[in-house]
């Protein structure tokens, strides 16, 4: 009897190191399968960045030191004094961050947090004056992948997102050497989404809480500046003339859903669509929805940017809009047709091609 239980508790005894054992080796298994996962993660990384660093990338990244960073629950890539640089209109474009983060979890790798905690600058170049910008942000941070949310208001079917929060924006046309504007926060939402050709993308950029040189048009102080815009087509950001053409053979347009600018005595909110016509003139209408619309042409009027006969037109124009007002807003539509940019039917001037695209 006393063999039995000896024999009984050497079996009982033997299940609990194999049990142990067994778990041990699940354990040891799913740490390193764990682990694999997020070299190849990381190392996938490190490969899109090497291939956008690679000479003739277009736009190309560059670096001094880039670094593996997270493990084990965040997959991230450092980045030290990174550049991105690209064609914009006849010149370039350059980004620049003394540190970029880019970071994902290892169970949603295509959903990436970008963090640049030493702030963003940017520069453009070209021989056009218009495109000759500069600025800076203090600090930036967002997100980017297929399943972000955010305040877009069609994305029923997003194929790519970006979102980025940037903090304390300095900006400086340098042609005109308007600036520096200084805004306390900015944000900029670009959705792609899904769909059949042609491209369609989504676009919202808002600034709050903006600064301005002494003398700016309607004062120093700024409380907000927002637009959300729908991209229909391969929109020609570069600004060259083969991507305009492309543009515009695709019918591409801008939707512009919903705007507001509050500046001074300047409250104005806008929606409209805007084109290319045969001759690379734009084309389209827009509705604005203008307050206190008689504070605006007087103040415009006392920077002598409007003479007295040209105000008392655009009192005129602004009391037949007022007949149509909705809350307290006139309506004026602007429209721009065969060349020519009128405002609730009196005519502004013609219209420019927007490049020499023939």
């Amino acid at each position: 009897m006393a063999l039995t239980l000896t024999n009984a508790k050497v079996r009982d005894a033997m299940r609990r190191r194999l049990l142990l054992t067994a778990l041990s080796l699940i354990v040891l298994m799913v740490v390193g399968a764990w682990a694999v996962w997020w070299f190849f993660l990381a190392t996938y990384g490190q490969r899109v960045v090497a291939a956008a660093n690679a000479e003739g990338s277009e736009p190309r990244l560059t670096y001094t030191a880039i670094e593996r960073f997270g493990f084990p629950f965040t997959v991230g890539i450092r980045l030290r004094d990174a550049e991105m640089t690209g064609a914009w209109g006849a010149g370039q474009a350059k980004l620049a961050a003394a540190v970029a983060e880019v970071s994902a979890r290892p169970w949603r790798p295509r959903d990436m947090a970008i963090l640049l905690p030493e702030g963003l600058g940017w520069v453009t170049t070209a021989p056009s004056p218009a495109n000759r910008q500069s600025g800076q942000a203090v600090r930036a941070a967002g997100r980017a992948g297929p399943n972000i949310s955010g305040n877009s208001s069609n994305t029923a079917n997003p194929l790519w997102a970006m979102e980025l929060n940037l903090e304390d924006v300095s900006h400086t046309l340098t042609y005109t050497n308007v600036g520096p504007l200084l805004a306390e926060r900015g944000r900029i939402y670009w959705t792609k989404l899904d769909g059949p050709p042609p491209t369609k993308s989504e676009i919202e950029i808002g600034f709050a809480d903006m600064t301005f040189p002494s003398g700016a048009l309607f004062g120093r102080q700024a409380k907000q500046a927002d637009v959300s815009l729908t991209l229909t087509g391969a929109f020609p950001f570069s600004g060259k003339p083969d991507a305009i053409k492309a543009w515009r053979a695709e019918e591409g347009r801008i939707d512009i859903r919903s705007s507001r600018v509050r500046w001074g005595a300047l409250d104005v909110t806008g929606t409209g669509a805007i084109g290319l016509d045969a001759a690379y003139r734009p084309a389209g209408g827009v509705t604005l929805r203008l307050a206190k619309g008689d504070a605006v042409i007087d103040r415009l009027t006392a920077l002598g940017q409007l003479n007295a006969t040209a105000a008392a037109a655009a009192k005129t124009v602004l009391a037949f809009a007022s007949l149509s007002a909705t809350n307290g807003r006139a309506t004026a539509p602007v429209t721009l047709t065969d060349g020519e940019a009128a405002i609730a039917g009196f005519t502004l001037g013609p219209l420019q091609p927007v490049c020499a695209c023939e």
